[in-house]
């Protein structure tokens, strides 16, 4: 008797290479244009952009944010200093799946670019694990720099395989200077976050080197005199960088830092003004921390991506309105404080047209009154009435988005050990 032999099943190999190209060149097609940018910046093959497909674009990335609820961009009161499957599945529950604001040692972080891969992924591989449909979904957002953004491109490059499962957006984090001659008498500091930007563009990069070196330069020259002045505290530049990394990476907040360093050496001295006094009084001085949007325009031109106001809710006016603005928007029955962020909007979209087209409306590194306040708005708290300034102003931001049609961003400003962790 003869018997039919069954032969065994083979679990059919998937073609990562196959499958992604196929997905992306059929529903995102500019992000592929993106990744081949990218793909020639690190001296692949042409038919090797496959190989940084977990890198999205702005198309992919603007689906993502239409279709997010508040609550994925927000962790709550679970707090993971060392990520485990329980930890993780409470996460994945709540629909946790954003962290678009994070920090690495490219600019002052404390992860690297590799290890911020690496733990991101792996929460990416169990939220995988939990639903297939879900994806976790970060961005490198460094200070006035994209090198770590840089360093992510090329680590993706080496294991794409590895990444799979999680998507990555490249960013930075601007510093911005507003000016308003008709509303305000000191100007505006704020941050603008790019996203899907091209890190490797040599106009952007330029601008973002000058800056640094300039800021690097002034505080080297600040220290200088302090010391000539003042030699009994023997001030020095290491000494300084090691109380901060912002002076020697020529972060944008240098100048109180070293502010900072002076007065923990000589407190009550009044040095810290040597540092101080660079920091912008009035409409008519110009920056050295930071440039408007005009230039910052000219040095992304071809960097692709879009911008987003970065925290809107820690923007600060106290101090700023003039007399004269304010007497005439009560006098109309307007608020004066909106009224100025109506005019810095309209002149972001303005300078920037069509590339402004976000907001972090979502962001989660809030701390005090606007930590409860942004808890209410995504549904964490019952709304408060001890919180009613700080929720008034960060739904004022949200109204501005909607009205406008913005993308709402979000992100936990993370700079610690894992992005999870807000600050």
């Amino acid at each position: 008797m003869q018997v039919n032999r069954i032969m065994p099943y083979k679990v059919p190999k998937i073609n990562f290479k196959a499958s992604k190209e196929s997905e992306n060149k059929t529903k995102y097609p500019n992000d592929e244009l993106y990744r081949k940018t990218l793909a020639q910046a690190v001296n692949l093959k042409p038919d090797e952009a496959y190989k940084l497909s977990s890198i999205i674009g702005q198309e992919e990335l603007s689906e993502l944010l239409r279709n997010a609820k508040r609550q994925y961009f927000n962790p709550s009161d679970i707090v993971v200093e060392v990520m485990d499957d329980e930890k993780a599945d409470k996460l994945a529950n709540r629909g946790y799946s954003f962290n678009l604001h994070i920090h690495t040692t490219a600019s002052d972080g404390v992860m690297t670019p590799v290890e911020l891969l690496d733990k991101a992924s792996s929460y990416a591989d169990r939220l995988h694990d939990i639903d297939p449909n879900k994806s976790f979904t970060i961005a490198i957002t460094d200070h006035d720099t994209m090198n770590g953004a840089k360093q992510i491109v090329k680590e993706v490059t080496s294991n794409p395989e590895k990444y799979k499962n999680l998507k990555i957006v490249l960013g930075v984090e601007l510093s911005a200077l507003y000016r308003d001659k008709n509303s305000l008498d000191r100007p505006l500091s704020y941050e603008l976050l790019g996203y899907c930007v091209n890190p490797f563009d040599n106009n952007a990069q330029s601008y973002l080197n000058q800056l640094r070196l300039t800021r690097v330069g002034l505080a080297e020259n600040i220290i200088l005199n302090a010391y000539k002045q003042h030699p009994e505290y023997n001030f020095s530049y290491d000494e300084a960088c090691q109380y901060s990394k912002n002076p020697k990476k020529g972060i944008d907040g240098f100048l109180y830092s070293l502010a900072d360093y002076f007065k923990s050496k000589a407190p009550d001295k009044g040095i810290e003004q040597l540092a101080l006094q660079y920091v912008p009084k009035n409409k008519e001085e110009k920056p050295v921390l930071c440039y408007e949007a005009p230039v910052i325009k000219e040095a992304f031109k071809n960097a692709g991506g879009f911008f987003a106001l970065a925290h809107p809710g820690r923007i600060h006016l106290k101090g700023r309105i003039n007399d004269e603005f304010i007497r005439t928007a009560e006098n109309e029955g307007k608020k004066p404080e909106h009224e100025v962020i109506n005019g810095f909007i309209r002149n972001l979209k303005s300078v920037f047209e069509e590339k402004f087209c976000a907001m972090e409306t979502n962001y989660q590194g809030y701390s005090g009154s606007l930590r409860h306040a942004s808890n209410i708005l995504s549904a964490d708290e019952e709304y408060d009435e001890k919180y009613k300034n700080a929720f008034n102003w960060l739904a004022f931001f949200r109204d501005i988005a909607q009205k406008n049609d913005f993308l709402e961003t979000g992100g936990l400003d993370t700079h610690s050990q894992n992005p999870f962790l807000r600050g």
